[in-house]
């Protein structure tokens, strides 16, 4: 949880990110909808659909004081790997630090509603046939006015896991050799396959 000071529209904004993976989302937050047409669920954390495998979360910007009305965006960045093969240890994706993540806007509430403004993302992997795909990569949220100026502290958290393709459905894959996947925490991770 951080909070950066900015002069905007002749006061000083101040916005509070804070990152939450379980629960359900609030009524407040109305992309919501969005995120259930992707996921299937209104819940957060770990989530199965037959064929992906996601990790939701939810980015809540807390405003200072409550009652700027102006828009604020929550935008995000990314870095890390994502890996596929029968043994999920061949490199698919690399992201090198500031490769931009930002939701789409159908994912974002940027109105302020009751001084809180919203960012949903679920990353996922979808399998292909007897293969196991892993995410491995570290997320960094801030928080923008319209023209750009940064209004809070970058917040910096991870999310990690492994799913594998099953005939009855994908599942979250656990390896006795790789411990600590298939979780979203605040801090970073390193993005090794085997996350060592």
């Amino acid at each position: 949880m951080s909070a950066f000071s900015n002069q905007a529209s002749g006061s000083v904004l101040v916005v509070t990110i804070t990152i939450q993976s379980s629960g359900t989302i609030p009524s407040t937050d109305t992309a919501r909808d969005a995120y259930e047409g992707d996921t299937g669920v209104y819940t957060l954390g770990e989530i199965l659909d037959g064929l992906d495998c996601f990790i939701g979360y939810q980015a809540t910007g807390t405003l200072n004081p409550s009652t700027y009305t102006g828009a604020v965006q929550l935008v995000r960045t990314k870095q890390g790997s994502d890996y596929d093969g029968t043994t999920g240890q061949t490199l698919l994706d690399s992201y090198p630090t500031g490769t931009d993540d930002t939701s789409n806007a159908s994912f974002e509430v940027t109105e302020p509603t009751s001084g809180l403004v919203y960012d949903l993302d679920a990353p996922l992997q979808l399998p292909s046939k007897n293969q196991i795909w892993r995410k491995r990569m570290n997320f960094f949220e801030n928080a923008q006015l319209l023209d750009g100026t940064y209004v809070a502290t970058e917040v910096g958290f991870y999310v990690r896991f492994s799913c594998q393709w099953h005939s009855a459905g994908s599942t979250f894959e656990t390896e006795a050799d790789i411990t600590g996947d298939n979780v979203l925490r605040m801090g970073s991770t390193a993005t090794s396959w085997n996350l060592k």
